[in-house]
């Protein structure tokens, strides 16, 4: 993993001074990073800093409905999950949702399916 985060932060350093056409790199290279945190179980709550840079630099190119963006909220909410913090968790799947009701997704999508399961542990172990 340290390789990994070697790396990134090499592809950061690169992408961060260059032009905002290579926006959708950097936001990449964020949601990954995050994604590496994540997997970190005792670095947890570093992964949402850079999931949230990552939603920042796609709101600047992206309609507030794009499907990508759910799936970062998504990724937050798993990250709040793991730390137990189901309140946080549920807002955060259910933006996640609104944006995939939204993007008319079918009701028997994969996705879906996934998000209504985190929603649904993540409100059984809330109460």
């Amino acid at each position: 993993i340290q390789k990994l985060f070697l790396y990134y932060s090499k592809a950061l350093d690169f992408y961060e001074t260059k032009s905002r056409s290579l926006d959708t790199y950097l936001a990449s290279i964020y949601n990954n990073i995050g994604m590496l945190y994540k997997k970190r179980n005792h670095q947890l709550e570093i992964a949402p800093i850079y999931y949230d840079k990552s939603l920042q630099v796609k709101q600047k190119i992206f309609p507030s409905d794009y499907f990508d963006f759910a799936l970062s909220y998504n990724n937050i909410g798993m990250v709040y999950y793991k730390m137990c913090n189901y309140s946080k968790a549920i807002q955060y799947y259910e933006r996640a949702l609104e944006i995939c009701q939204s993007n008319n997704l079918p009701s028997d999508h994969p996705y879906l399916t996934t998000l209504r399961k985190n929603l649904a542990r993540a409100y059984e172990n809330e109460s």
